[in-house]
């Protein structure tokens, strides 16, 4: 039984064994192409989190990166240059971020985007 089998049989108005089985993992399946959609963002700002030098120093220090084929960046384009670093609000409290003046898009978030 495969899980692109979208048959479902029944006897008697009651589904059969496989159609039980089938139906608990589509199920299975969904779930977990829900689960990877969901997190994601997580998992694209963890891999910039560990890219980071050991020595990161939180609120003074960051990496630039020139994404290619071989990083670690799922949403990145290779064309674009991109800047992380961390922040720890707790230590400092608010923050300004001071960019120079150019044509920059960019965006602060949290570990889950």
């Amino acid at each position: 039984m495969t899980l692109h089998n979208f048959i479902y049989k029944f006897e008697l108005g009651y589904p059969t064994a496989d159609t039980v089985e089938l139906a608990y993992n589509n199920t299975y399946l969904s779930r977990a192409v829900e689960a990877y959609k969901f997190f994601y963002p997580t998992i694209v700002v963890e891999a910039f989190m560990q890219a980071m030098p050991p020595n990161d120093i939180p609120n003074q220090v960051g990496i630039k990166l020139a994404a290619g084929p071989r990083h670690q960046v799922f949403t990145a384009q290779s064309d674009t240059p991109y800047a992380a670093g961390t922040l720890d609000l707790k230590a400092d409290g608010p923050t300004v971020i001071e960019l120079p003046p150019g044509t920059f898009i960019g965006f602060v978030n949290d570990h889950n985007m």
